[in-house]
């Protein structure tokens, strides 16, 4: 976690947050008759409301659309992202294309996705230590993950400064992508070689790949 808080300055430069719920289950299903129990959001300085309406500000995460969804009774979210189209964009070939491989891939960390955790109590009034840590993880790695993936998507202007850079290199390589729906179509390609082509599905490995 030490390593996580480091970046709290970066972020704090940028239009981005990183962007996860917890939700309270019945029977291991997500409620979807209450209220969110806890939006985790990494940025500072700002009420929640303000963060989630306000399109300029990315919230950044994996699948976050289905979160959106559930937000829809109670607020007007804008500007999200899902981080999977830049992993794509960025040549990502992995088939678990989640929050925790992104984050080994880009960041070199191991989250640790305990399931006892994640069907916890998030409606209680005083949470765990482990599940504060859980819950933060998520928002905090999700804007290293945006921050890794721009460096390898968008060269910037020599002399320009850290924020103006990060914040063209948001404008212009996430706004296709913005409130955009994530589609598996797009990791059709070969695992084993990494083509894209439209091949024969074969049973068994070929020679040639052994």
């Amino acid at each position: 976690m030490s390593d996580l808080i480091m970046c709290k300055g970066d972020v704090g430069a940028i239009n981005a947050v990183g962007f996860d719920c917890e939700w309270a289950q019945v029977s291991g299903k997500r409620k979807t008759n209450f209220p969110f129990a806890i939006v985790n959001i990494f940025r500072k300085l700002f009420s929640i409301e303000e963060i989630l309406e306000n399109r300029k500000i990315l919230k950044v995460g994996v699948a976050c659309d289905s979160d959106v969804s559930y937000f829809a009774e109670d607020y007007n979210i804008k500007g999200w992202l899902d981080l999977r189209h830049l992993a794509v964009e960025d040549e990502f070939r992995n088939c678990k294309l989640g929050l925790k491989s992104l984050a080994k891939h880009y960041l070199g960390i191991s989250l640790l996705k305990s399931r006892k955790l994640r069907v916890s109590d998030w409606e209680s009034r005083s949470l765990t230590h482990h599940q504060v840590t859980y819950a933060a993880e998520d928002a905090i790695v999700g804007t290293r993950i945006l921050l890794a993936q721009l460096k390898n998507l968008w060269t910037p202007v020599l002399e320009e400064s850290w924020e103006t850079s990060v914040c063209k290199a948001i404008e212009e390589v996430c706004e296709p992508f913005v409130e955009v729906e994530f589609n598996d179509e797009k990791m059709r390609f070969c695992f084993v070689c990494g083509k894209n082509e439209v091949s024969a599905r074969k049973n068994v490995v070929p020679q040639e790949y052994k």
